[in-house]
């Protein structure tokens, strides 16, 4: 009776760790398959001026560390950015 209340108490925050990590959902959805709005092959990628597109996360202003002045009261900022036309 002794080992087995010992095994219980050695195994049990294994247990209780072990079923924390587990994901479970809040709530099972009713139909598990995917919505689709029937229109098929007509997904297009939005264009235009007002779209920000990865070249444009390319092409972002990048700043570099700090430096301070000796006094502490301004810093200088390097920036970096690249250019697609330039290629650099």
């Amino acid at each position: 009776m002794t080992v087995m209340l010992w095994t219980l108490l050695i195994t049990l925050p294994s247990l209780v760790c072990a079923l924390s990590n587990t994901q479970i959902p809040f709530h099972i959805p009713a139909n598990n398959r995917m919505v689709s709005n029937g229109a098929k092959g007509s997904f297009r990628f939005k264009e235009g001026s007002d779209v920000f597109t990865p070249k444009d996360l390319v092409e972002l202003s990048r700043p570099g560390p700090g430096v301070a002045n000796v006094p502490g009261d301004l810093v200088l900022v390097p920036v970096s950015k690249y250019s697609f036309e330039d290629k650099k």
